[in-house]
This record gives structure tokens, sequence and C-alpha cells, in this order.
């Protein structure tokens, strides 16, 4: 699955990362020095990873389901956005790679670069990118907030925000095990930043569990 890409800018580097993407450290050091990427430059790779990530789990998905939940980073498909969030969130715990908790810092990240990238392919946004903590505290676990390895990555035309430290209102866990979606803090949020409600272009309110039998189960929205 790939995007459709509106902004070129973000399409270079979005291209750039994935061909980036299978590379050993070393690899990827000669590949970002190649394309003169710097530590901020960066940074966006590494939305652009989550998002990739995120695609190929969008073309798992249909391979299984009659939904085609098809993600493009345009605002036409975003209402398939929390299914495969989901989908991705279920396999990832069930696959003995990843706790709970690992599963749902990835889900958190995955939405909070999707939005992102979202928004800078739909608005032509101009991301502002700032140095705010050490990588060695970021290691340390001496974060305030969430960042991207100790680096915030602000987006928006009107009000500019950096996503992920406001992501865990809309993506958590429940303590009975579900996968919870909850778009209304999050829609608010987004339309600070550009204008656009996130609720008109068709995201909703999401949950899906895994039932004792192994399939995946999408709650309906009156009984999440």
């Amino acid at each position: 699955m790939k995007p459709e890409f509106k902004n070129s800018t973000l399409e270079t580097d979005y291209k750039l990362a994935e061909a980036s993407a299978d590379l050993s450290m070393e690899e990827k050091s000669k590949f970002w020095n190649k394309y003169h990427f710097t530590e901020k430059r960066m940074v966006l790779a590494v939305h652009c990873g989550y998002v990739q990530s995120l695609l190929e789990m969008a073309d798992e998905l249909c391979g299984q389901c009659d939904l085609e939940p098809v993600l493009d980073l345009t605002y036409k498909t975003l209402k398939h956005l929390p299914l495969v969030l989901g989908y991705q969130y279920i396999a990832y715990t069930h696959s003995n790679s990843y706790s709970r908790e690992s599963a749902l810092d990835i889900s958190q990240k995955t939405f909070a670069s999707y939005l992102t990238l979202l928004c800078m392919n739909e608005h032509m946004c101009v991301p502002e990118i700032e140095h705010i903590i050490s990588i060695d505290d970021c290691l340390a676990g001496k974060e305030s907030i969430p960042t991207w390895s100790g680096y915030s990555f602000k987006i928006g035309t009107e009000h500019k925000v950096d996503l992920l430290p406001e992501v865990g209102y809309s993506v958590l866990v429940a303590s009975n095990g579900r996968y919870m979606f909850r778009v209304s803090y999050i829609a608010d949020l987004y339309k600070s930043m550009c204008g656009v409600d996130l609720l008109e272009q068709g995201l909703e309110d999401f949950a899906c569990e895994v039932t004792e039998d192994g399939y995946f189960n999408i709650i309906k929205n009156d009984n999440i």
C-alpha cells in the first residue's frame, strides 16, 4: 500500500526512509551521509518508518477481511486508521515479540506519526523540529514528556503541536485488554492545528479485542 503524495518534499523523504529501512546501521549511516540527512531530517524518517509499517499491516489486513482498509495519507481514507491501528496492536501482542506496553507505545507513536504526515501531505506543512533533551537522558527515562529520541516535532498551519505527548488520551488499552481508540480529544486538537475536523473526515471511536477462540473482534460503537 502506497501513500498518495501531494507534498513532493515529503514524498522524497518518505521514499528515502523506505529505501534505507532494511539496511544495517553501518549501511544506514553511509546512506544518510550520501543524501545529506541532518539529525532533524532523520526525525522525519522515524515518522516515515512508523507509517510504512502501518501500511504494511493494512496490506496484511486487506488479505484477511472484506473491509479493504486502504490508507494513503489522505483524508479520504482516514476512516480506516483506527481499524488498522487496532489490528496492528493485536498482531504485535500475540506475536510473542512485544509486551502489551511495547505494543501500545508503538501504536501511540504510529498514530502520532500518521496524523503528522497526513497534516504535512494535505496542507504542505513545514515541521518545526527542536532538540529538547539529550539521547542519554531519553535512554535513562528522564523525559518529562514523550519525545522523538530527544526531539519535539511540531506541525500545523494555524497552531503547531507535537502530537506524541497528546495521543495517550486517544490510544489506550482497557483493564480487560481491549484496545481503545477515542477520537474526541485528538480531533479537537487537530482542528486547532489546521482547521480540519477529523470527525467530519470519518474518524470514529473504535475498540477491538481477541476472542477466547483467537479471532480478531471489532467492538461495535454502542458497546465501547
